[in-house]
């Protein structure tokens, strides 16, 4: 017996104030709102890169890689990790480096003031 079909639901977002069945994105204020909806959004030309890398909120598959740990990725300052939570897959360590050890790597912003080639 075949598994029945899931429909698929599109991720649509803006800025500004949530709609009705939108929630705000609880990583950071800047990155507006989200809602799951049957179809895809029109029209939206928000430039949602530069928005998660202004504010360091990593992605899977950039700066969020297997070898990441989550509080170097800033999870605990995007409300990813809940110390009051119960078992999680990495709480031992996860908390053995918020307890224990003050934290040497992480994500962090930066300009640079200078023209870089182009290609080689």
């Amino acid at each position: 017996m075949a598994c029945p079909e899931t429909p698929s639901r599109a991720a649509n977002g803006g800025l500004g104030e949530a709609p009705e069945d939108g929630f705000a994105d609880p990583r950071h204020e800047a990155l507006g709102w989200r809602a799951y909806r049957d179809t895809p959004q029109d029209g939206d030309d928000t430039d949602w890169d530069a928005l998660r890398v202004a504010h360091c909120v990593p992605e899977t598959g950039i700066e969020l890689t297997p070898e990441s740990y989550i509080l170097e990725s800033g999870f605990e300052r995007l409300h990813g990790v809940d110390f009051r939570k119960g078992c999680y897959v990495g709480q031992e360590v996860t908390a053995r480096m918020k307890h224990k050890t003050d934290l040497l790597n992480g994500l962090v912003t930066g300009e640079i003031d200078c023209s870089a080639p182009l290609g080689t």
